[in-house]
This record gives structure tokens, sequence and C-alpha cells, in this order.
């Protein structure tokens, strides 16, 4: 695992964070770093639609849903942005970023 961002925390003390490799598919993880130490990997990168190589860290709202980016997969294979609600239900690659034409929000 290559851990390269900052941590985001909740109010229970619990943190968040991503891998650019390791994991499953050695292509980066999302994870969560329990106030008691336990570590569970909450998606596990494939490189494919959910995107890949997550180089930045996730930023966390108010509800609890995390977001992201990975800088690789997706439909364009340029990368997406993702989310993961507070229930744990992944919706990855919101929008797939498009070279020319900023973010093509077809993924």
């Amino acid at each position: 695992m290559a851990p390269v961002a900052s941590l985001t925390g909740d109010t229970a003390g619990n943190l968040y964070g991503t891998a650019q490799f390791g994991g499953t598919f050695n292509r980066g993880v999302l994870f969560k770093l329990a106030l008691s130490g336990a570590y569970s990997v909450l998606h596990n990168f494939t490189g494919g639609p959910d995107g890949g190589a997550p180089y930045a860290g996730v930023i966390r709202d108010p509800a609890g849903n995390l977001y992201g980016t990975a800088t690789g997969g997706g439909a364009l294979k340029k990368g997406v942005i993702y989310t993961l609600d507070a229930s744990g239900i992944s919706a990855f690659c919101i929008a797939s970023a498009e070279q020319t034409a900023g973010v093509r929000m077809a993924c």
C-alpha cells in the first residue's frame, strides 16, 4: 500500500484515506482507520470504470459522504470522481475526466 495524501476524520474519530497502490487489484484502496486502530478497506479500485490510483485523499460532507478522485481508470482511462455514502453504498464514476473538454459526465 502507498498512501500519499492526508487523512479525513469524522465526528466519531475515524480516519479515512486512500492509497495509490495496493489492494486486491493493486490499483489502490479507499480505507478507514477506526479510533480503536482497526483498519478496513472500503473499496478496492480495479483500474476500470471505478478508477484506479487514487492519488489525493477524500473529503467528507456534513452527511458523512466521502468524495474523491482517482487518476486512472474511468470510461476514458483518464480518471474518475467518486463518492461513498454514509451507509456504505458506493456510487463510483460520478464523472470521468476528458482531456480536451474538462469533465465528461457520461461514465
